[in-house]
């Protein structure tokens, strides 16, 4: 039996099944690594709801004076509605 990337390979010299083995190896190694990590669904949704939302301050690091609630206007110019110019020339 030859290992190559968590795939065991069974070599045979007799092919008198319909499927090559290393087929059915390969689907013997993906049962056992499925049944071993397998977790319910219930399991999955309690560790996402078992999360807890942790303030600002905690995250950023920053002061806390310069975290407020503030509403800011971010100014652009517009571009001109003309459309003189040389063209690249």
């Amino acid at each position: 039996m030859l290992k190559s990337n968590r795939l065991h390979f069974i070599t045979s010299s007799s092919s008198s099944s319909s499927s090559p083995s290393w087929l059915f190896a390969f689907r013997r190694t993906i049962h056992l690594s499925s049944s071993l990590f397998q977790e319910s669904f219930a399991d999955i949704i309690k560790k996402q709801e078992d999360h807890h939302e942790l303030p600002k301050e905690l995250i950023s690091g920053a002061p806390e004076e310069l975290i407020t609630k503030r509403l800011v206007r971010i100014y652009k110019e517009s571009k001109p509605a003309t459309q003189s110019g040389d063209w690249g020339m």
